[in-house]
């Protein structure tokens, strides 16, 4: 989870100039626990310009996705009980 992130804020890297000119965002979503490291994503120099919000769903790690959100100024979202309109309220938080 936290290298696809990283990889995802080094992906928008290459866009940087244009990136004022948008609301970028990242979602992640997630059923399970990452063996990653947060400081995958904490490195990443744009870490603090792109929130990431997380959405739980199945058995994801809320402390894991709570942490993920905090530190890229994001939130995270409780899917377990109704997937849609957690996407639907991560997608419009931005």
């Amino acid at each position: 989870m936290y290298a696809a992130v990283a990889a995802a804020l080094t992906w928008l890297g290459q866009y940087e100039s244009d990136l004022g000119n948008y609301h970028v965002a990242i979602i992640v979503m997630s059923d399970g626990k990452s063996d990653g490291k947060l400081a995958d994503t904490q490195r990443h120099p744009l870490s603090r310009d792109v929130p990431v919000y997380t959405i739980l769903f199945g058995e994801a790690d809320p402390m894991q996705m709570q942490e993920l959100a905090r530190v890229t100024s994001g939130r995270m979202f409780d899917g377990r009980k109704d997937m849609i309109a957690a996407f639907r309220e991560a997608k419009g938080y931005n």
